[in-house]
């Protein structure tokens, strides 16, 4: 079974090599209102990108 997740500094650190097993898609909040940057944001797009190119080689 796959699972779309909607992710942000909250759920902490994401073992991206165990998620790509059962995630289809991630949504990845970038920001909280107008002005306010979730934390975590380029880590999860970094981590998120480096899974895709390694998992799929």
């Amino acid at each position: 079974m796959s699972y779309i997740i909607d992710i942000s500094h909250h759920q902490g650190d994401i073992d991206w090599s165990e998620a790509v097993k059962d995630v289809d898609l991630a949504i990845i909040r970038t920001q909280y209102g107008t002005s306010t940057i979730d934390r975590k944001y380029v880590y999860e797009v970094q981590g998120t990108f480096w899974c895709l190119y390694l998992c799929y080689l």
